[in-house]
């Protein structure tokens, strides 16, 4: 008897894992333009003029400080569109982070000779003051167009697969008929998170979205609509750290409204429990309108209020009896927010109990 194939996302959703708190936290982001198909292992079909700088960070006594030291989060591949390929050419896209208090990451592309890659892959990395010297290699695309990473890693994955690339289509044809040509849609590489597929990257925001359908693909490239609709598709801003604050960001978020992404803002943690692993968190996050006009911050208390086991992988979700135990899924709630304005309002301090 053939068994069916059982996806880990639509375990998690079954069992009603909620995705907020679980984006990852960047600083750096580099994109890089390679044909498919594409192994579990990514890294395999970096060029072999990468080969030096992977052994460089490898063999580093604490490789996540160096990498920490570089300002690099991550590299993804993306697959080349056949109307924007050119033959002996390679793009890459970085993404990046410049301020602490920040509402967009900055988008620099180049168009690279393949010859090149290796020379601008061991600058971007270990040598930043040389990359004045790919400066005639950088494109001129439109500062107001947005990104869209969609994970359809299936060889790594398989629900990446299978519902990321229905959701690709999908988003194309949203950009096609309501973005026109002010959103670009990439298939990606995997990025983590399996379990919340089909699921994006959404730049020059860093937003990471989850289970996104038809109807919520339309509404996100839109940015339209009652947000509060997105509230089980958030799973955080890539632009504070994992957990407490992106929990707490979600739900100014949806007070907010499509206005938030746009602001500056910045979270810290003020205390917490000091269990080994912390049960609450009081966590603080300053704004700024575009305008300046609105200044202020948002404290609140976040708990965690359960677990939810449920598989990270498909695969290894079918070899159970074999695979390594990984821990449950934290589960958050918001119980405490309050809005304290600084600048342009009369009212100087909101306080709601979200118990």
């Amino acid at each position: 008897m053939i068994r069916k194939k059982v996806f880990c996302n639509t375990l998690a959703q079954q069992r009603g894992l909620d995705p907020a708190g679980y984006a990852t936290e960047l600083t750096r982001l580099v994109a890089l333009e390679t044909p498919l198909p594409w192994s579990a292992a990514s890294v395999k079909h970096l060029p072999d003029s990468y080969q030096p700088i992977i052994q460089r960070i490898l063999s580093a006594p604490d490789p996540e400080l160096l990498l920490r030291q570089m300002r690099l989060s991550g590299m993804l591949l993306i697959a080349p569109e056949a109307n924007r390929r050119r033959v002996g050419y390679c793009r890459i896209i970085v993404w990046e982070r410049v301020a602490d208090a920040f509402a967009h990451y900055t988008r620099t592309e180049y168009l690279l000779p393949e010859v090149e890659l290796g020379a601008f892959g061991w600058a971007l990395t270990f040598n930043p003051e040389t990359m004045p010297l790919f400066e005639q290699y950088r494109t001129n695309a439109d500062e107001g167009v947005r990104d869209f990473l969609v994970c359809t890693h299936g060889a790594r994955d398989a629900a990446c697969g299978t519902f990321g690339y229905p959701l690709y289509r999908s988003l194309k044809r949203c950009a096609t008929d309501t973005a026109r040509g002010r959103a670009r849609v990439w298939r990606s590489s995997h990025f983590g998170g399996h379990e919340f597929a089909p699921t994006v990257i959404e730049f020059p925001a860093g937003i990471y979205w989850a289970y996104v359908g038809t109807e919520q693909a339309a509404q996100i490239v839109e940015r339209t609509g009652d947000i509060a609709r997105l509230h089980g598709h958030y799973r955080g801003w890539s632009g504070l750290a994992r957990g407490f604050l992106q929990v707490a960001e979600r739900e100014i978020l949806l007070r907010e409204g499509w206005g938030w992404f746009d602001y500056r803002r910045a979270g810290q943690i003020i205390a917490q429990n000091t269990a080994s692993e912390a049960s609450w968190a009081d966590v603080r996050i300053t704004f700024s309108s575009p305008d300046v006009q609105h200044q202020g911050a948002y404290t609140a208390r976040v708990e965690v209020v359960g677990h939810i086991d449920t598989p990270y992988d498909t695969e290894l979700h079918e070899h159970a009896e074999i695979a390594s135990p990984r821990p449950p899924h934290p589960q958050y709630r918001v119980t405490k927010l309050q809005r304290v304005q600084e600048k342009g309002d009369q009212e100087l301090c909101h306080h709601q109990n979200m118990s």
